[in-house]
């Protein structure tokens, strides 16, 4: 059958080195989704965060708050910087310098992550729906399998097996770097990073504020909160 194309200038996987297993797996179930380019499917490299990684030139540049101590949380560091490098990788990418207003999105996905078959159609009524939206209010992140959604509603997605809302996630000024969390347990809303898109032309803006905010005297450490809290609290803040 015939399918829209994946509307993305490139899809980046994360992946450790030594569970290549986990990118194979991944690379069988996406390729056979309809409307995938597999030529543009990339592996990308996890981090395994050390101790002595602190004093380590690339990472102080992507997380200048980074502490000696940090490193004690290992995963959560690691976590950080995976997200960060391709982020970096996306914006001096060749699809993304190719793409000259910087509206196109590249895709990022951990490689647990398993898109259902209607994947493809629903990111396509996505992208065509962000690009009807005045230039200022286009989405610089775009997350697309977020646990505690909050926000006003932009857009319903039509023919897809299960109802999907595009919301737009509700900023406010505040004294203070957490955003908005449920009343009753305190959780953060919006969070969760397993599969999203990144706008070509916010990648280099997401990665100073990904690895500084709220910046200051307290300036981001690398692990707390864990990074996608870290990217709640920041795209949220007005």
């Amino acid at each position: 059958r015939t399918c829209a194309v994946l509307p993305v200038v490139d899809t980046y996987v994360i992946n450790m080195d030594d569970h290549p297993e986990r990118y194979r797996s991944f690379l069988a179930h996406f390729s056979n989704l309809c409307g995938v380019e597999p030529s543009r499917l990339h592996r990308h490299s996890g981090v395994v965060a050390t101790n002595t990684m602190y004093q380590t030139p690339w990472v102080k540049e992507l997380i200048p708050g980074i502490k000696k101590n940090s490193s004690v949380r290992a995963g959560s560091l690691g976590l950080s910087l995976a997200h960060l490098t391709a982020w970096v990788k996306i914006r001096q990418s060749q699809g993304c310098m190719d793409n000259v207003d910087g509206d196109a999105y590249a895709l990022v996905f951990e490689d647990d992550e398993r898109p259902k078959q209607h994947f493809v159609e629903a990111v396509n009524q996505i992208v065509q729906i962000v690009a009807s939206l005045p230039e200022e209010d286009r989405p610089d992140f775009i997350n697309l399998n977020v646990l505690r959604t909050h926000g006003d509603v932009v857009a319903v997605l039509e023919d897809t097996p299960i109802r999907v809302r595009l919301l737009k996630v509700k900023k406010a000024k505040r004294k203070w770097r957490t955003g908005p969390t449920e009343k009753e347990r305190g959780l953060h809303y919006n969070v969760w990073m397993s599969a999203y898109m990144v706008r070509c032309g916010a990648a280099q803006a997401l990665v100073h504020y990904g690895g500084r905010y709220p910046d200051g005297a307290h300036i981001y450490d690398g692990v707390t909160p864990t990074f996608d809290r870290q990217m709640a609290d920041a795209l949220s803040d007005g």
